[in-house]
């Protein structure tokens, strides 16, 4: 059983020519994306000062541990 569920993951060794044309399709629609997006870029501008973030983190990670108590006990 352990073996055929290991099988899907084999892949067949591919021809490095192959690989790289198929990298650069990738890579050039990538770049035609971002020319096509990216015609007016804006700034990215941050909305909550670094001790708001810090104290949503601090809530969230209090309620999660929380939670993983309560389930140990």
């Amino acid at each position: 059983m352990a073996l055929q569920a290991l099988q899907p993951l084999q892949r067949p060794v591919e021809d490095p020519r192959q690989f790289a044309l198929q990298r650069g399709r990738q890579v050039g629609a990538i770049d035609e994306y971002v020319r096509h997006h990216n015609t007016n870029p804006k700034p990215f501008i941050w909305t909550k000062s670094a001790r708001d973030i810090l104290q949503k983190v601090i809530r969230a990670n209090s309620k999660i541990s929380s939670k993983q108590n309560e389930t140990l006990h």
